[in-house]
């Protein structure tokens, strides 16, 4: 129960900030929907013409658009594509790891799982940045697959590579849109790249819901006791049992 319920949470946290950039950009023009189709998008459960507006933009390559805003000038919808991109793809923020062991394996990989570590990635980037880098060893079109471990995906990376692109990134666009302010950069990252909306996080447990910090809603001078507490648990399977039969349970 524990293990689902944290597969739970992990999931609410990506598509709370996947949302969150989604809206963002749709305000700056950057998302073919507009932000009163992009509401209705979410609550589409068969295919109509918003589904397939966002099918083919989430259809683009991103690592193709990454490597051409570097050189030249790319549309608002394509930059958008690269900025939608990197909230799904953000990196391991190294110095969260205090685990060794853990430490070790992002930056060295896991061999038995064909998995490359940061340390391989930052020996081939060399003066590229990472979305040039990654779209020069993907797969080319119409041609077979061939299997080795030049994968632009399953492999760790570092923060710092998006955090460098995206720099680089925007301090060429801003030669063709006017749009791209420091305002829209600090939006975008934040100042510590943590808060911002495309690195931005919901904590797992919030304050008010903490243990203890929640006031009783029938003794204001007396904390609440957790959901998660053993007795509170009991009593609500208690009142579970208790409701279908038609009996008043009073706290």
């Amino acid at each position: 129960r524990t293990q689902a319920r944290n597969d739970r949470k992990i999931y609410l946290r990506k598509i709370y900030r996947k949302r969150q950039v989604l809206t963002f950009l749709a305000a700056n023009g950057m998302c073919p929907l507009k932000s009163k189709d992009l509401v209705k998008w979410y609550k589409d459960k068969k295919p109509t013409i918003r589904t397939q507006i966002m099918d083919v933009w989430f259809g683009l390559d991103p690592y193709e658009f990454r490597a051409k805003g570097l050189q030249g000038k790319i549309s608002k919808f394509e930059l958008g594509r690269i900025l939608y991109h990197m909230t799904q793809r953000r990196g391991k923020i190294m110095s969260d790891i205090e685990n060794k062991t853990r430490a070790k394996a992002l930056l060295e990989g896991l061999p038995n799982a064909n998995r490359l570590g940061i340390h391989h990635t930052y020996d081939h980037l060399k003066n590229k940045h990472l979305g040039a880098y990654l779209n020069n060893i993907k797969p080319k079109k119409n041609k077979p697959f061939v299997y080795g471990n030049t994968r632009i995906r399953n492999r760790y990376l570092d923060r710092k590579m998006f955090i460098n692109e995206l720099h680089a990134l925007l301090n060429h666009q801003q030669k063709y849109h006017k749009f791209l302010t420091e305002k829209f950069r600090h939006t975008l990252m934040g100042d510590d790249y943590r808060s911002g909306l495309l690195f931005f996080q919901r904590p797992a447990k919030y304050k008010r819901l903490g243990w203890g910090n929640m006031s009783c809603k029938y003794e204001a001078h007396k904390k609440a006791m957790p959901k998660s507490h053993p007795l509170q648990e009991w009593h609500d399977i208690y009142i579970y049992g208790l409701i279908p039969l038609g009996i008043m349970v009073i706290n």
